[in-house]
């Protein structure tokens, strides 16, 4: 017998067992049980198909093909690394298409416009959703340079309240912030590589009811609030 029969067979004999359980549990309990327990054979069923397939059932790999959660910073050599700026720029440089993949981020403070920048200057569109208030005074102004020198690939959306949630959508990799407050840099971050086209489509329809109905000028970026007044220069 070869694999795919053995398969079959086996899958057959898990279902008819979970039919005969089922009526069981509805002669001897009553119906409201057995349609309670239902979902639960249902899923003991798929968990078997997906086993004897070779389909890994750890959650992780239900959302893309690597899962990372990573300190936002390390240090080596008395220097300080972003994980996530390297993983992005590495995205960039050697795994996505500018003709076929688009960059959506939504953030609290632009600290990474640097990034959006570099994402830029390779053509990739991007479109960008911040709150009302940026970083600082560079922020703001290199929000707006690179909005009047890439206004065909470049389009920012400007919310009436910070968002919460931090994250970025690099063609069909996520990046997921942990929460914090404007002042206070995200501690660690989740990269998916790969992410599987139901969490992709599910970004995208949460970004676009996100998005104000009208994109940003140029003065209204110029109207852009400061969280501090100092000029701040970095990227993460």
């Amino acid at each position: 017998m070869n694999k795919n029969n053995k398969f079959l067979t086996i899958i057959v004999l898990v279902g008819i067992i979970i039919v005969i359980i089922g009526l069981i549990i509805r002669m001897s309990y009553g119906e409201e049980l057995a349609l309670l327990l239902t979902p639960i054979s249902l899923a003991v069923l798929v968990f078997a198909s997906m086993y004897f397939q070779g389909i890994p059932i750890d959650i992780e790999s239900s959302f893309g093909q690597s899962v990372k959660k990573v300190p936002h910073f390390v240090s080596e050599d008395g220097k300080r690394r972003s994980i996530p700026k390297e993983w992005r720029l590495n995205l960039l440089d050697n795994v996505l298409d500018k003709k076929r993949d688009k960059i959506r981020a939504i953030c609290g403070e632009c600290n990474n416009i640097d990034s959006i920048r570099y994402a830029l200057e390779r053509g990739f569109p991007v479109e960008l959703i911040c709150g009302p208030s940026v970083k600082d005074k560079i922020t703001r102004s290199n929000i707006k340079n690179l909005l009047e020198k890439y206004p065909n690939i470049f389009s920012v959306y400007i919310l009436d309240k910070r968002p919460k949630n931090h994250s970025t959508l690099l063609g069909n990799n996520i990046l997921l912030e942990s929460i914090h407050r404007y002042d206070v840099e995200y501690d660690k971050a989740v990269l998916i590589e790969n992410a599987n086209e139901h969490h992709v489509t599910h970004f995208i329809s949460q970004f676009e009811l996100k998005k104000p109905k009208s994109k940003a000028t140029i003065p209204d970026l110029e109207k852009l609030g400061l969280y501090s007044e100092e000029e701040i220069t970095g990227d993460s």
